[in-house]
């Protein structure tokens, strides 16, 4: 097995920890199947390396390593947020799902364009991000209460790992 570089299970374990029994087991159980609650796990089987590698064959690019790592744990996770449900699995993850092409046109058409510099310097800025780039973004949730997470591929670090956007009304 390949060094894990994320400590993903160490974090999935408290984050299972903590929904289904700090914030109350009552209010969050109900949505779960009953096989999650025993063990005290909100995710799923992990993706097989087949899977990860037909979808990264799928998609054209490799994974971000984080994104990659967290999937080898848990192929998708259950409710993340009051507003986000589920992060996707392997199988599901597509360019072709892309964003909603209204809210593309609406934020592209609203949002003044931003130079990849401006992008890059406005970290406290939320709204301050090339439009442009949302026509590439990886859905990687279903979308939840006006919200769903993505990746950005345009925006890469130097090991990989893609920027990650909560877009959200």
């Amino acid at each position: 097995m390949a060094l894990l570089r994320y400590a993903w299970l160490r974090r999935l374990e408290l984050w299972s920890k903590q929904r289904l029994w700090i914030q109350g087991i009552q209010e969050y159980a109900v949505e779960l199947p009953d096989d999650s609650i025993q063990p005290g796990w909100l995710g799923h089987g992990g993706a097989s390396e087949e899977a990860l590698a037909e979808t990264e064959r799928r998609l054209g690019q490799l994974l971000p390593p984080s994104c990659r790592e967290f999937l080898r744990l848990s192929n998708g996770w259950r409710r993340t947020t009051s507003y986000i449900e589920r992060l996707l699995p392997v199988a599901e993850l597509d360019t072709r799902r892309g964003l909603n092409q209204e809210w593309v046109t609406t934020w592209t058409q609203e949002l003044p364009g931003v130079s990849e510099a401006e992008q890059l310097s406005s970290r406290d800025n939320p709204v301050t991000f090339r439009t442009e780039y949302l026509g590439s973004a990886l859905q990687i949730s279903d979308v939840g209460d006006a919200a769903i997470y993505v990746l950005d591929p345009e925006v890469m670090a130097p090991d990989g790992e893609w920027e990650a956007w909560l877009f959200a009304s």
